[in-house]
């Protein structure tokens, strides 16, 4: 990928509950101990992305678009851009108003969060990518403080739709996984082709091993850190 040899590659996912942690943040904005986490079904992993601690989960539509960023002629704060406005295109299409806010990476509907964006980008390739809140069950954000945001709350796309009295409109998310490709491949002037799952190479052994190191225990950290109440 990283010499232009390969095409650019979005992956569309669906995850369980899952927490990850950006370089940016440690675990102190968690409001639940790592094994009370656990304990209660969430999986915890450190990654290599940009931003503080964010959650996957069932509902949520997240994306991790591979991308030559040399070969689309674009740089990382467009592509940022570009992922933010594909996402409020798609949320347009539901009749939501939304906005990219100035120094606050993400989609915002008001002072609420519904997509939140954390990339890497190593010898201009991109990594990670963003996760837009469908259905999800909010509560699940009530362990952490999202992107380390303190003060900041986070929204879904069903509540907003309920806020504008169009509760009824179905969500449906392999619909709104093929909008926010088609708007993305707009947004960086990519041409777009589908593949299965199936027709993807299986990961091999090594880097099964690798991924697997990156998994966080429920063991707390030492040094006197504290969680955030």
């Amino acid at each position: 990928m990283a010499d232009g040899s390969r095409p650019a590659t979005l992956l569309l996912l669906e995850h369980p509950r899952t927490l990850t942690m950006g370089r940016r943040g440690g675990w102190l904005n968690l409001r639940s101990s790592r094994a009370e986490l656990i304990a209660a079904g969430y999986e915890l992993w450190q990654v290599d992305r940009g931003g503080d601690v964010t959650y996957h989960g069932p509902g949520q539509l997240v994306g991790y678009p591979i991308v030559n960023l040399e070969a689309a002629h674009t740089d990382v704060i467009a592509f940022v851009r570009a992922l933010e406005q594909a996402s409020i295109g798609v949320l347009r299409g539901y009749g939501v108003d939304s906005q990219a806010v100035p120094k606050l990476t993400g989609v915002w509907c008001g002072e609420r969060k519904i997509t939140a964006i954390g990339v890497r980008v190593s010898r201009w390739t991109s990594m990670h990518g963003f996760a837009i809140n469908l259905t999800t069950e909010l509560g699940d954000f009530d362990h952490i403080v999202p992107c380390g945001l303190v003060g900041k709350s986070v929204t879904s796309l069903t509540q907003e739709l309920a806020r504008i009295s169009r509760a009824a409109r179905v969500v449906d998310l392999e619909e709104v996984a093929v909008s926010i490709a088609e708007r993305l491949a707009d947004e960086l002037g990519l041409g777009l082709e589908w593949a299965t799952p199936q027709s993807l190479p299986e990961p091999s052994s090594d880097l099964r091993v690798e991924l697997e190191s990156f998994r966080v225990s429920g063991e707390e950290p030492g040094g006197g850190e504290e969680r955030v109440e």
